[in-house]
């Protein structure tokens, strides 16, 4: 049924899209929208508590215009080719992706790597490795995690991720879903540290996200403000486990003097609730990132 429901909305986003279309660039995390060919890097910085998160992610790709036209419809049409680097205090994750934009109001991307959680020393909040867990229904909170041995271990993981845009004058929303697959050779159940769900060593997660988003600006060489809306929902396919969450949005995009038109620095911020989760539904939930985005050469 859930899965019938997402399809139903896909098509109704989509027909929306096509009669509605971009009317501007509705971005959700900053950067990555300057249209020029050439070698780029995008990095950012990220934090958040309940769950208590942090990583670093780089990005080196080529961009490749696919339509040298002015029109709303394909001013932004692209094709970026790359690699990505996620590190983070428990796992690292290294990935070749291509994402492409045919039209203003729709993008896909698609990542294939190999993803390592590491174990180090003896501390039960970094580098804790891979860790077991008997059943999908067992506790998985800190405490429950100290009593249970990780070790390091790596696979493959891979995502597929369509997103849908429209834009009517300074409201922007954007709807992505997200299928990924990963494989640990392990017919067990693990803790899974980016997500911080119990998955099967071999599974499926779909994710849901939805922005909606007001701009404000942009105000001279400040830059523009975004505001609004994020909903993310994300499932594990051997278990039917959720975590949801709902919060507001503010991303900030300079404008400084100093800046060139081919680099882009960023600045989000989350700030909301979990709806549904086993140990934080109903806790606050806070994230923060900060990025640049630019023209290497």
């Amino acid at each position: 049924m859930k899965r019938k429901g997402i399809i139903l909305f896909l098509s109704a986003f989509l027909m929306c899209a096509s009669m509605l279309y971009a009317q501007d660039d509705p971005a959700a995390e900053g950067g990555g929208n300057v249209n020029v060919p050439g070698w780029y890097l995008n990095t950012n910085f990220g934090s958040s508590i309940n769950y208590l998160g942090l990583a670093v992610k780089g990005e080196i790709y080529y961009r490749m215009p696919l339509i040298n036209d002015s029109g709303m419809l394909w001013k932004s049409t692209k094709l970026d080719l790359g690699v990505q680097e996620y590190l983070s205090p428990t796992y690292t994750r290294t990935s070749a992706f291509v994402k492409i934009e045919p039209i203003a109001f729709f993008d896909l991307a698609a990542y294939a790597g190999y993803d390592y959680m590491y174990k180090i020393g003896d501390s039960d909040l970094i580098a804790t490795g891979f860790i077991p867990m008997a059943s999908p229904s067992a506790e998985y909170d800190s405490d429950a995690r100290k009593l249970i041995e990780g070790k390091s271990k790596g696979g493959f993981r891979g995502s597929v991720i369509p997103t849908l845009k429209i834009a009517l004058g300074p409201v922007a929303a954007l709807y992505s879903f997200e299928l990924e697959y990963h494989d640990y050779n392990y017919s067990g159940y693990y803790y899974d540290p980016s997500t911080f769900i119990i998955h099967k060593g071999s599974d499926i997660l779909y994710r849901n996200d939805v922005k909606v988003l007001y701009k404000l600006g942009p105000y001279g060489t400040i830059g523009t403000f975004r505001v609004g809306v994020n909903w993310n929902d994300c499932w594990i396919d051997s278990s039917e486990k959720h975590s949801m969450k709902l919060a507001a949005m503010a991303l900030y995009t300079p404008a400084w003097a100093s800046l060139d038109s081919t680099t882009q620095p960023y600045f989000v911020l989350l700030a909301g609730s979990h709806l549904q989760d086993k140990y934080n539904e109903g806790k606050p939930y806070i994230a923060l990132l900060a990025g640049v985005n630019f023209k290497l050469f």
